[in-house]
């Protein structure tokens, strides 16, 4: 009788336990404010290290602004020029199911991770092959290997 009163103890903490990260991400809104994109991270079955996000070297971030009137704006700064490029409808959210316009490049996925400080969306990689060829004209060559791959994007938030 105690062995089954201890294993349904362990059985009942573990499922707790387990659980507890999934109480991150609620099903409300995203918080208000400016995000910036900080890594890309491919879920393959080979080993490829996580990507910082290809902000415009010397110019200002890249950034996503989510405001209180459920519109959002992503900003992109070009590389050379600086010049800021703005594209509005730029997030949208119900529930867990996100779509971002980065660039142009929309991204459906769901959010698996969702704080005051941080957000990181994962969709199916197809969703981004067309900006990752864009962004990282070195590994063209190699995305459609991809295929069928899961794909992170984390954003932090700005303070």
């Amino acid at each position: 009788m105690k062995r089954i009163f201890f294993l349904l103890t362990l059985f009942v903490g573990v499922s707790i336990a387990s659980c507890s990260s999934d109480d991150k991400s609620e099903d409300g809104v995203v918080e208000v404010g400016k995000w910036e994109p900080t890594t890309l991270e491919v879920e393959t079955l080979l080993p490829i290290p996580k990507l910082d996000y290809p902000h415009s070297e010397g110019c200002d971030r890249d950034y996503l602004e989510i405001r209180n009137d459920d519109t959002a704006t992503f900003y992109h700064f070009e590389e050379d020029t600086c010049n800021q490029v703005v594209y509005d409808n730029a997030f949208e959210k119900n529930g867990k199911e996100v779509s971002v316009n980065l660039m142009g490049f929309e991204m459906k996925g769901e959010i698996v991770s969702e704080d005051s400080e941080s957000m990181t969306i994962r969709a199916d990689i197809s969703e981004l092959l067309p900006y990752l060829a864009v962004m990282y004209p070195e590994y063209s060559g190699m995305l459609a290997a991809l295929t069928g791959s899961k794909i992170k994007l984390t954003f932090k938030k700005i303070k």
